[in-house]
């Protein structure tokens, strides 16, 4: 496959990842994506063994039924991210992961922050929220691929993605309550596994 073609397909699958780990859950949200069968035909297919198993957990959890499926996504994205009855077990922003201190709002933040700007992009919470987060990086990297900015899209792959996200994608994965946040998580890891071979 060409690579127009293939940045396409990697636009659509980290958009998505980036909309599931931005937006704060509802459960219309996780409905609507299991009823169009979102992740059916999952874009930008790789052959690494982490994105197959993410693709048996997204799998599993589409065929799951109760009454519970829905808002046991919203309870897990809310232990998983948010901390509601201790830490937060897998922190959003990759100031936490490449920091010597790992704390919000640093070097990586104002990067990010600079990043957005160049093209004329300014986050809604400015200031009250690290502009560093997984959502938001994976929004803009799916952004830079999908405008055929393909230099600056590896550019940022390279200096906000590929450096930490690994990391947190299995942190979620083992921290996860459900096959969806799994699912998730490893094809996420398996996808930025490709494009970093892809780079070579």
């Amino acid at each position: 496959m060409e690579k127009a073609g293939r940045n396409s397909e990697a636009a659509l699958l980290f958009g998505l990842a980036g909309k599931i780990l931005y937006a704060y859950p509802k459960e219309d949200f996780y409905k609507e994506l299991d009823e169009e069968e979102i992740f059916s035909e999952i874009p930008y297919p790789c052959s690494n063994a982490d994105y197959t198993e993410g693709a048996a957990y997204l799998k599993k959890w589409h065929d799951e039924k109760g009454e519970n499926k829905y808002s046991a996504l919203v309870t897990d994205y809310q232990n998983l991210f948010v901390g509601v009855s201790d830490r937060v077990k897998a922190p959003l922003w990759e100031s936490v992961y490449v920091s010597s201190d790992p704390i919000l709002f640093q070097d990586s933040t104002l990067k990010a922050r600079r990043w957005y700007a160049r093209f004329g992009m300014a986050s809604e919470k400015l200031r009250s929220e690290p502009e560093d987060s997984a959502g938001q990086e994976l929004m803009f990297f799916a952004y830079l691929l999908s405008s055929g900015e393909d230099k600056e899209a590896e550019a940022f792959f390279k200096e906000h993605i590929s450096p930490w996200m690994p990391d947190f994608c299995v942190k979620v994965a083992s921290c996860a309550g459900t096959d969806f946040f799994k699912g998730v998580a490893l094809i996420l890891k398996g996808a930025i596994e490709s494009f970093k071979k892809g780079l070579k």
